[in-house]
C-alpha cells in the first residue's frame, strides 16, 4: 500500500488564506510607513482646507507685477497666484486643494489662514503651521 506523501505547505487552503492575509497586512503596513515619512499627509490638507476664522482683507500693494495671473509647477504640486485678485490656488498632487481669497492675503506674496501661512515666490511655496515649515516645494 503507498503512503500519502504530505501536501506542501501553500497547497492548503488555511495556508493559502494565511499566506494572503501576510501579504495584504505587510502591503498595508508598507502604505502606512511611506505615508508617514510624507512631509505634509492627507489629515494636514485636510486640516488646511478648513476654514478657520476669517483675516481682515489687506489693502493691495501698490504695484502689483506686470503678470497678474502666474502657475507655478513644483516636484509636488501645482500653485497659482493671481497677483491683482490677490487670490491663491494651490494644489498639492495625489493629497488636495486650497484655495485663499483676497480676504486671507497677507501682503503681495503670502496668505493666512488660522494658524497656517503660506509664502510663494518665484522659486517655491513654503507652508508654515504655528511658525513652523510643514511643507515645502521647489518650481521647477
Amino acid at each position: 500500500m503507498e503512503e500519502k506523501q504530505p501536501k506542501s505547505w501553500w497547497q492548503t487552503v488555511p495556508s493559502i488564506l494565511t499566506g494572503l492575509a501576510g501579504v495584504i497586512t505587510a502591503t498595508t503596513g508598507l502604505i502606512i510607513a511611506l505615508q508617514q515619512v510624507r512631509i505634509l499627509n492627507k489629515a494636514d490638507v485636510d486640516d488646511l482646507n478648513k476654514s478657520v476664522s476669517p483675516t481682515p482683507a489687506s489693502p493691495t500693494p501698490a504695484s502689483p507685477p506686470k503678470l497678474s495671473k502666474i502657475t507655478y509647477r513644483g516636484t509636488k504640486g501645482t500653485y497659482t497666484v493671481d497677483y491683482n485678485k490677490g487670490t491663491y490656488y494651490g494644489c498639492v498632487d495625489n493629497l488636495g486643494c486650497i484655495f485663499l481669497g483676497a480676504n486671507k492675503r497677507v501682503d503681495n506674496s503670502s496668505w493666512k489662514n488660522g494658524s497656517y501661512l503660506y509664502e510663494v515666490s518665484p522659486t517655491k511655496v513654503i507652508v508654515y503651521k504655528n511658525g513652523s515649515v510643514i511643507y515645502r516645494d521647489t518650481f521647477n
